[in-house]
């Protein structure tokens, strides 16, 4: 009797995938066909934690060793904001979320 009530799950479930793949918009992805030298961008941020922390961490693949990040503990590989920082208004272009 269990095996009845599972069959027309079994069914709904392979059929709701296939639909879905078929039902979804395509996805769009862009490639990448050159790297971009770390020393080319510029980085600034609105504040900065510490000296350790600074915004270059989020270009210079200092946090990354053999593709994977660096875990490293005192977070010194990755730029921080000060705490509690002032609110702002986002920079001009960018788009804003009212609540």
């Amino acid at each position: 009797m269990g095996l009845i009530m599972k069959t027309p799950v079994l069914i709904l479930r392979g059929l709701i995938l296939p639909l879905a793949m078929i039902a979804s918009p395509p996805l769009r992805a862009a490639g990448i066909e050159e790297e971009v030298p770390a020393k080319v961008i510029t980085v600034t941020a609105s504040s900065v934690y510490s000296a350790a922390q600074a915004a270059r961490h989020l270009v210079d693949g200092s946090a990354m060793q053999g593709g994977l990040h660096d875990n490293n503990a005192s977070a010194q590989t990755m730029w921080h904001s000060i705490q509690q920082p002032a609110p702002t208004s986002a920079a001009a272009g960018l788009p804003t979320i009212t609540f």
